[in-house]
């Protein structure tokens, strides 16, 4: 089903030279395209890929896209993934409170080598195309490369990820019995993987804006 905006105040489509040919407020996500509508719009050719940037309510998401219709009063796009313009480890981060799971766990040294399959389920605290933060009961050092199945996306998607930062905490906090926060970036050169892990990222906004502007309207 279709998802409507609600995180976005808007979407722009870059032409040549960063110049703003599409700016769109009403907004549509479904699976994997994003529906532009508007008028004035400028014409684009089919299967043109380009450069756009999501204002959303926290922030500003860029993020690369395929013109796969263009008129003057709608635009589809279909999402590829985050833009190479943006500094991954700065991305908006999305709350989210997903179970998830770690497969493996891979050593410290230059080339990672070495690792151990594992399995230890972890608790979501946020999301972003650039990485993750979670808890979890198991300590990992810092740069240690994570092999992190994201279920929420595909039950198949798994995505490598390096430790940055690791805080021991208070498991009587907020009721969550675990002994570790971390936060870490995503290493991924996968386009078809970028792709997903933008267009859920891109949901979960929706998604935590609906629910606030529900409850506020209660």
């Amino acid at each position: 089903m279709a998802k409507r905006r609600g995180g976005f105040k808007k979407i722009d489509v870059m032409g040549p030279g960063g110049r703003v040919v599409v700016s769109a407020s009403e907004i549509v996500i479904d699976a994997g395209r994003m529906i532009l509508k508007g008028s004035g719009f400028m014409l684009l050719p089919h299967q043109f890929e380009v450069d756009c940037v999501a204002y959303m309510t926290d922030g500003l998401v860029p993020f690369k896209a395929r013109v796969t219709l263009s008129t003057e009063k709608q635009v589809n796009l279909e999402i590829l993934g985050a833009s190479q313009k943006m500094d991954r480890r700065e991305a908006l981060k999305v709350p989210t409170n997903a179970k998830e799971c770690i497969l493996e766990v891979h050593g410290t040294g230059i080339h990672h080598k070495h690792f151990m399959r594992l399995e230890d389920d972890i608790q979501l605290v946020n999301l972003s195309m650039g990485g993750i933060g979670f808890l979890s009961n198991r300590p990992y050092f810092k740069h240690q490369r994570l092999l992190i199945q994201l279920a929420m996306i595909r039950q198949d998607f798994v995505i490598e990820a390096e430790v940055l930062r690791k805080i021991r905490r208070n498991r009587s906090y907020e009721g969550l019995p675990y002994k570790y926060s971390y936060g870490c970036k995503f290493h991924c050169n996968s386009e078809a993987k970028n792709r997903m892990l933008c267009e859920h990222v891109f949901r979960l906004e929706m998604i935590n804006r609906q629910n606030q502007e529900s409850r506020e309207d209660r």
